[in-house]
């Protein structure tokens, strides 16, 4: 069941700049690129991404001589996905214009000319000026433009007894993790479950994603939530999870209104 919602580090900011090195200052065995080359190496499902749409990505850039000079994938670089607003000029041109298109879960590879890159400024010290660039870039998640405050959820255990409703007092179990899969909070392997009133105004309160998922539960199901940002912490975040990120909970009924599972 799903409602409404779809489903890092040299920052690749436009104020950083990226560049591609097709030809090195002097390396002539390099053939340079001339225009955005955007090839396809694992399809993927869904919407595609337009301009306006935000987007998670896990990515490696290299210049062609095959240098790496950033990554977040497989561990690397901060370890979390890295947000942007497609076209909003957040980023370099090659991507702005390369990630056009893409589904959740496809992987592409980007040849960018440097033109569309960090031009002949470069990126100092990594980036030679005048550089063109490949990144191999995979779509992790997406939120389309205007559908910020959507989220997504799964019935993993259907639980028994009545569902959990505004005023009620429950106490769940819950998995915390970012879209490369990244765990950054579990309840269980702290040893600590979470009480909270459903609806509270008042402490304690937790977040409105958290909030609004668990309505419908019942004692002893299981729910995975696809959160946005928005539903969260926003692009601040909190203490031990970073910020604009969609983050995926499951999250475990054990009590409502004392009654356990």
């Amino acid at each position: 069941m799903a409602r409404a919602f779809l489903p890092a580090c040299l920052l690749i900011s436009a104020a950083f700049g990226l560049v591609g090195c097709g030809g090195s200052a002097g390396g002539s065995a390099v053939p340079r690129i001339k225009e955005l080359q955007i090839n396809t190496l694992t399809e993927g499902s869904g919407p595609e991404l337009k301009e306006g749409d935000k987007a998670w990505v896990e990515y490696t850039g290299t210049l062609m001589t095959g240098e790496e000079f950033d990554s977040n994938a497989d561990g690397k670089g901060i370890g979390t996905p890295f947000a942007l607003v497609i076209g909003a000029g957040s980023v370099i041109r090659g991507w702005d214009e390369g990630l056009v298109g893409m589904k959740v879960g496809e992987v592409r590879e980007l040849l960018i000319p440097a033109a569309k890159g960090y031009g002949p400024a470069g990126s100092p010290p990594k980036i030679p000026g005048d550089s063109d660039l490949k990144f191999t870039i995979k779509l992790l998640g997406m939120i389309p433009e205007g559908s910020q405050g959507e989220y997504d959820y799964e019935e993993v255990k259907v639980g028994t007894g009545p569902e959990v409703k505004e005023g009620d007092t429950v106490v769940i179990h819950y998995k915390g993790s970012y879209l490369n899969g990244e765990e950054f909070d579990n309840s269980r392997k702290r040893g600590k479950t979470l009480q909270f009133r459903v609806g509270a105004v008042e402490p304690p309160r937790v977040v409105s994603g958290i909030d609004d998922g668990v309505r419908g539960m019942r004692l002893g199901g299981v729910r995975r939530l696809t959160l946005p940002p928005d539903l969260l912490f926003g692009p601040s975040g909190a203490a031990g999870l970073s910020g604009d990120q969609i983050t995926i909970f499951e999250v475990e009924v054990l009590e409502i209104n004392g009654q356990k599972a």
